[in-house]
């Protein structure tokens, strides 16, 4: 395929890739230390709302390192233990499940701060797709790219049902 024909989102995940690699070999971490420092450097000012929106900046190398170059990384290092009665018991267990699906994985967070599109929904971790739980409906922000097939859909869902300790919301399928 000749770099015209490339799809813009495939073109400028595999920018991101380029460029978390320029900068995990500057500061000499690994690559989810650069995703994780970024997100806590950036996520009050693009309110974020998870990780995974890292993938839908555009930065340069050198808007990034300037980012992060004071970002004590030993941080993201260090664990903190704490009492697990600290936390109410139905937010310790059942917080979120993973379902994979044709390849991808996708998170199902029980208490996302963001209703939309749907209450829950999953998030692609790959490329910060949302998915409607009760369509099928995929957006990227709040808009919408496309849908997955009824078939693909049901499967996903049937999948989801049997890891997710949730209620997921009511079909609504066209």
């Amino acid at each position: 395929m000749s770099k015209e024909n490339v799809d813009p989102q495939l073109k400028h995940i595999e920018e991101l890739r380029e460029l978390f690699d320029k900068l995990q070999k500057h500061f000499n971490v690994q690559e989810s230390e650069i995703l994780d420092a970024l997100y806590l450097r950036l996520d009050h000012k693009y309110n974020f709302e998870w990780a995974g929106d890292i993938w839908n900046l555009n930065l340069s190398f050198d808007d990034a390192k300037h980012i992060l170059e004071d970002f004590d990384f030993a941080i993201l290092r260090d664990v903190i233990e704490t009492d697990i009665s600290l936390l109410p018991s139905d937010l310790r267990i059942n917080r979120k499940a993973r379902v994979k699906f044709k390849g991808d994985i996708w998170v199902i967070h029980k208490y996302d701060q963001d209703p939309f599109p749907s209450c829950p929904h999953a998030h692609n971790i790959y490329n910060g797709i949302k998915l409607d739980l009760s369509n099928g409906k995929c957006y990227r922000v709040r808009k919408h790219i496309y849908t997955l097939n009824r078939k693909d859909f049901l499967e996903f869902r049937k999948n989801a049902v049997q890891v997710f300790k949730g209620v997921l919301p009511t079909l609504t399928l066209e």
